[in-house]
């Protein structure tokens, strides 16, 4: 049976999460800032047709912004989390099998769906994801996942119903002529570059190759995506999660950290988010690297880091807070400024491999990893650090990236909810 296979995405996902608690910028120009407010990150359908590139520092676009009235806002990922989520739960229970993709992309095998009439399913998926979340999506369909994901750009450039299907190879011809090589999955900007050195300038183009030419000069990777965008069906679905070994945390500070009090809060917090994370894949860690980045002296920058190991394996945010903050008193030095800070989670397996250990009784290690379930529990259902450990110190913290015109966590926080005022 010939494969099928749709690659859903999230219209200007950003800004549209954005939009949902704002309808009333509903086709308002809205942009999306970076960490520290730098640059654009995401930009509405209005803030492009302004001609605002991706990547764009702040201050070089904003007299234009203002001078249109776009609304800014700075990076809210744990909302953005949060309704890719929700996005996700809607496309699970209408495909037979999904990969998540990034936080904005899926991609769904259609082969086995009761139905072949995927136009009629495609719209289904786009109402109830608008109905439950409020984001637009542009669904593409096609015999290969990069057919699918070029036919979803095409539905959301030039499409009128939001989907477009290219099953048939007219369709598919009709498309390779359109779209650009820079815009192909899994060639990109820097190599098209080099095929337009070669006189190539669409997917057809590559398309109409012989093998030999493109396995030389693309290598099998540009290979495997000339056949798919041929029709073969040669990527499936990756729906496996590995376990992650390492999970790391970092941020670049909104100013310059000398107080080694507020690198303890910044990696303590760190260290407190990468446990959740690592709990969530039902494994255990024993050890973290601590590190800083100083401020830059003589136009250099001094990286600094430092591996604590746990003496066992451990799910409990204590200890690794502890160890953290240790390894950090080995490397901060009072007479530089600092930038960034991070830890890495190593030394990271399955819980079911965690053996007895003669320094923590069966008993103890229980009740800790029960206190850490609970904790975890609370917030999920209340909201993220409603429990926090006390050397977090997320009252005093000074240290967190300039997020002046970040918007409310809807979704997650109580007392971010909306008053009604009767």
């Amino acid at each position: 049976m010939a494969r099928v296979f749709a690659l859903i995405d999230c219209n200007n996902f950003f800004a549209s999460c954005e939009r949902v608690f704002r309808p009333d910028l509903w086709h308002k120009p809205v942009a999306v800032l970076s960490n520290n407010d730098g640059c654009i990150i995401a930009r509405s359908n209005e803030v492009k047709a302004l001609g605002v590139p991706m990547g764009v520092p702040l201050f070089k676009v904003e007299g234009l912004l203002k001078q249109h009235g776009a609304a800014l806002f700075s990076a809210n990922f744990t909302l953005y989390g949060d309704i890719s989520q929700r996005i996700t739960d809607v496309m699970s229970s209408m495909a037979p099998a999904i990969e998540v993709y990034s936080v904005d992309e899926s991609f769904i095998d259609l082969t086995d769906l009761a139905s072949s009439n995927y136009a009629a399913w495609a719209e289904e998926v786009r109402t109830r994801i608008w109905h439950e979340t409020g984001i637009p999506v542009s669904i593409g369909i096609g015999p290969s996942k990069t057919l699918a994901k070029a036919a979803a750009e095409y539905a959301k450039r030039q499409g009128t119903t939001g989907t477009h299907l290219v099953l048939e190879p007219s369709d598919r011809l009709q498309l390779l002529e359109w779209l650009p090589l820079e815009d192909v999955w899994g060639i990109g900007r820097r190599f098209a570059a080099k095929l337009h050195a070669f006189g190539l300038r669409s997917a057809a183009d590559v398309a109409a190759l012989p093998d030999g030419w493109i396995l030389k000069e693309m290598t099998i990777k540009g290979l495997t995506t000339v056949r798919e965008l041929r029709g073969d069906t040669i990527l499936l679905l990756e729906q496996d999660e590995t376990e992650r070994k390492t999970i790391s945390r970092s941020r670049s500070f909104g100013h310059t950290i000398r107080n080694i009090h507020q690198l303890e809060s910044a990696v303590a917090t760190f260290t407190a988010q990468a446990m959740v994370k690592m709990r969530a894949q039902d494994s255990v860690t024993s050890g973290i690297v601590t590190y800083l980045k100083t401020k830059k002296v003589n136009d250099t920058n001094r990286n600094l880091a430092t591996v604590t190991s746990f003496g066992e394996p451990s799910v409990d945010t204590g200890t690794a807070i502890q160890a953290a903050i240790e390894g950090l008193a080995r490397i901060y030095d009072a007479d530089f400024g600092y930038q960034k800070a991070g830890i890495i989670l190593v030394g990271i397996q399955s819980k079911e491999a965690w053996q007895l250990s003669l320094l923590m009784p069966d008993s103890k290690r229980g009740k800790r990893t029960d206190l850490m379930s609970a904790v975890d529990l609370l917030n999920r259902r209340f909201g993220p650090e409603t429990i926090w450990h006390a050397s977090q110190n997320l009252r005093a913290a000074r240290w967190h990236s300039k997020h002046e015109l970040r918007s409310p966590a809807y979704t997650t926080s109580w007392h971010d909810l909306p008053t009604l005022h009767r």
